[in-house]
């Protein structure tokens, strides 16, 4: 199965240049690092970790269409691509729909298929190719970001750590007439805690809560949650997971969109996706790792597994 694990943007450069390397020498595939189009130079931290690694995989995961002029996009992927032994691969997704146009707000899945479409159009008359010339990667949960990612993409980033989405992705896949060739990977927020007794990390819980709030209700509905759980995610001001969310029902929650827990027990729910690797229904994973420097041990407990 092809790992890969996000870069820690907090990091300064030298320490960014050392997980690199760390990254690289236990044999991952891929690198996969964020772009919210305020705080975060994506494109910088993507030649970063290129011109750091020899083999690894660098991946924009994920920037959005939106943030950049087409042509722009398309000079700074035909540089990375060119200079970089086609190693460097563009993930895209929707992104911050708080800075989109009102009427891009309404309807963000048919402007973000048709922005995708004329970057590739922009891309190839650019350069005189018959298509892209680097792997492009679409993050997609809902039904018709799914069925788009099969359409133009090599990787579907499923933003889910759920078995129901990884199957129903696989359906999705299978039901199509001309079976795409894209690969499905599973992307999570991983937590490594101490003890059963630790907390979820608070970003991670706001990661969390930010896909589920955005999640439409047939999904919601898909992972069995009750009316009551989907009335409490669809109110953002009652999501509290330490207070008004019903016990034991939070945790569900974080089951579904993250790998939090002891490294026994991430191991055991691991053993699962493994088990979905080997009847080809998920070809890779991606990790939202909360880095601590103290959990390689750990991390190389998760590949051992893995790979």
């Amino acid at each position: 199965m092809e790992i890969g694990f996000s870069l820690p943007l907090k990091l300064g450069i030298d320490d960014k240049i050392t997980y690199v390397h760390k990254i690289e020498s236990l044999n991952f595939d891929h690198l996969w690092i964020g772009d919210n189009s305020i705080t975060v130079d994506v494109f910088s931290n993507v030649k970063l970790a290129l011109s750091s690694s020899h083999s690894l995989n660098v991946w924009t995961g994920i920037t959005s269409p939106f943030y950049y002029t087409l042509r722009d996009l398309s000079k700074t992927c035909y540089y990375l691509s060119r200079n970089f032994s086609h190693r460097f691969g563009l993930g895209l997704g929707i992104g911050r729909k708080e800075i989109l146009p009102e009427n891009y707000k309404k309807r963000p899945v048919y402007y973000f298929k048709k922005a995708v479409r004329s970057f590739i159009e922009t891309y190839i008359s650019s350069y005189n190719n018959s298509q892209l010339d680097f792997p492009l990667a679409i993050g997609a949960l809902e039904k018709k970001m799914c069925l788009f990612a099969f359409e133009v993409a090599d990787i579907l980033l499923l933003n889910s750590a759920s078995e129901r989405d990884i199957e129903y992705a696989h359906s999705l896949r299978s039901s199509i007439a001309n079976e795409p060739t894209t690969k499905v990977f599973s992307y999570g927020m991983l937590d490594i805690l101490a003890d059963s007794n630790s907390s979820i990390s608070p970003f991670v819980w706001n990661i969390i809560k930010k896909i589920v709030t955005n999640a439409s209700i047939q999904l919601l509905k898909r992972h069995g949650y009750s009316a009551k759980v989907i009335e409490i995610i669809k109110n953002t001001n009652a999501f509290v997971w330490d207070s008004r969310a019903p016990k034991g029902q939070w945790r569900a929650i974080i089951e579904d969109f993250a790998f939090v827990g002891t490294i026994e027990q991430i191991i055991e729910k691991l053993e699962k996706f493994k088990a979905l690797h080997s009847t080809g229904y998920l070809e890779g994973m991606a990790f939202g790792w909360v880095y601590k420097s103290d959990q390689w041990d750990k991390i190389k407990e998760m590949r051992k597994l893995l790979k």
